[in-house]
């Protein structure tokens, strides 16, 4: 995604939406080792509420899916309370916050995925909202923007739903043009 856009992108974003555009291209070590980034995110989620004092135990290294922790990352650099009582569950966050009837700037989109669940946030759609723009953690093994068809699983795709941030009404999000990047397929 071009850096134009990016700044775009980040410029007046709801604090969530924010803090995961400012990590973008924060990469998970493939193979022996850890990102200390990444581990420091499972130490700050960890300390952020008492009954989340065990995901900094859980997290051992950096190949444990992290879609979670990213996101909930996010809402505990954004003074939020994740999602409780597991927020590494990306589908524990479909019962976070307020639910939404479509796409919003900063919103949460839990999605389903062979083998489980995936969580993001949504940057921006495509005209008609056909397409999600979404920024999140463990797509392609890193920080990125990503985009989604945005179809309900009732009609064979992947939105499970949207959530609001507890105490926030989100701005529409913006459209932006279809680069024609494949949709993600890479969350495991």
């Amino acid at each position: 995604m071009h850096p134009s856009i990016v700044s775009a992108l980040a410029a007046g974003a709801p604090p969530m939406l924010a803090a995961m555009l400012a990590q973008l291209g924060l990469h998970e070590v493939e193979g022996k080792g850890s990102n200390p980034v990444i581990m420091q995110m499972a130490r700050r989620v960890a300390g952020s509420h008492p009954k989340l004092d065990w995901v900094g135990g859980f997290y051992e290294d950096d190949d444990i899916p992290w879609c979670g922790l990213a996101v909930a990352d996010a809402a505990v650099r954004s003074g939020l309370t994740p999602v409780l009582p597991n927020p590494l569950s990306a589908r524990a966050w479909a019962d976070w916050g307020s639910p939404l009837v479509g796409p919003r700037r900063g919103a949460v989109v839990v999605l389903s995925r062979q083998g489980g669940g995936h969580v993001g946030l949504v940057a921006a759609v495509t005209s008609g909202a056909k397409r999600l723009l979404v920024a999140g953690g463990n797509q392609s093994n890193a920080i990125t923007l990503a985009w989604f068809d945005n179809v309900p699983t009732v009609r064979g795709g992947r939105v499970l739903g949207f959530r609001a941030p507890p105490g926030g009404a989100l701005p529409e999000a913006p459209v932006v043009a279809d680069d024609g990047r494949s949709v993600s397929k890479s969350e495991a």
